[in-house]
């Protein structure tokens, strides 16, 4: 993030903490998580919550900028982390979703994103 000059400032990685407690702490809340899978036990990055502005979470096509939570804050997207088949995601109206049969990583459930000047969605 930038500080009020536009300057760069440097964010401690999830990496630099050594105990839960100051791992879950880390701000935003939810951006890490401790994993004791690992031997020893780590603090790693939590999917989405790691993103800090909106166009690095909107930049992954999983994440979504959440403007409801206080402050926003990026949360897993709703339409390809609950939908996996094609007839599921079209069906959605909630997301609402469309399947992207044109993804380049692979097909999938998206969020439907709909032009400001028109109807026409994706």
């Amino acid at each position: 993030p930038d500080d009020v000059y536009g300057t760069q400032v440097l964010v401690a990685g999830c990496y630099v903490y050594d105990n839960i407690g100051a791992c879950e702490a880390h701000q935003p809340v939810g951006s890490c998580k401790w994993d004791d899978t690992q031997n020893p036990a780590v603090c790693v990055e939590n999917g989405c919550h790691a993103y800090d502005n909106e166009g690095s979470c909107e930049a992954n096509l999983l994440c979504d900028w959440d403007l409801t939570k206080s402050p926003a804050q990026c949360v897993d997207a709703y339409c390809p982390n609950t939908h996996k088949s094609k007839d599921a995601c079209n069906a959605d109206t909630l997301g609402p979703c469309y399947w992207n049969a044109n993804n380049p990583a692979g097909a999938e459930c998206q969020k439907r994103v709909c032009g400001d000047i028109t109807d026409k969605c994706d």
